[in-house]
């Protein structure tokens, strides 16, 4: 009977410590955790930036980079609420509020009413002109391209169009 306790523990303790798991254990599923999260974090980011990259669309016989976007005008920089319009000509995107109306400084010095916009995200849209009309849209896209006093990074600079947009019924 003894005997019979004594194998019955060694079983066990045979039993238990050779389930233990290894650094070679660990490392092995960390490298495959691994290699799966960069798979999906790739995956994820070409979606995404898909999605945020600007679209090339015809107005009559020439071509501009658009991009629909929800966004509002920051309100402390006191630019008046009817200057934004359905199309705005956008030359940067920041993270940061700072960043963004540095960029709107450098452009105004430049001659370019410019203003800085917001997402829901927020990202910071820095615009230099804005219109109702997609036709004026492209002859101030251009210009903007055009004008070799700034090297704007890609994709820059391209026009948004608002998604939502609410007329403003004319004052008498």
């Amino acid at each position: 009977m003894k005997i019979l306790h004594c194998l019955t523990v060694v079983m066990i303790v045979l039993l238990v410590t050779s389930c233990r798991t290894t650094e070679e254990n660990y490392r092995g599923a960390y490298e495959l955790a691994k290699a799966s999260g960069e798979r999906q974090d790739s995956l994820v980011s070409t979606l995404i930036a898909n999605e945020q990259a600007p679209t090339i669309v015809n107005v009559g016989d020439e071509t501009m980079k658009l991009r629909k976007e929800y966004v509002s005008l920051v309100n402390e920089d006191g630019v008046p609420k009817n200057k934004l319009k359905q199309y705005n000509i956008v030359v940067g995107r920041f993270r940061q509020i700072f960043n963004a109306r540095s960029m709107a400084s450098r452009m105004s010095s430049l001659g370019y009413e410019s203003y800085v916009l917001v997402d829901r995200t927020p990202a910071y849209f820095v615009a230099v002109a804005s219109t109702d009309s997609i036709e004026e849209a492209l002859q101030l896209y251009k210009s903007v391209v055009a004008d070799n006093r700034v090297v704007y990074k890609s994709p820059f600079p391209w026009v948004l169009e608002l998604a939502q947009y609410i007329r403003r019924k004319p004052q008498k």
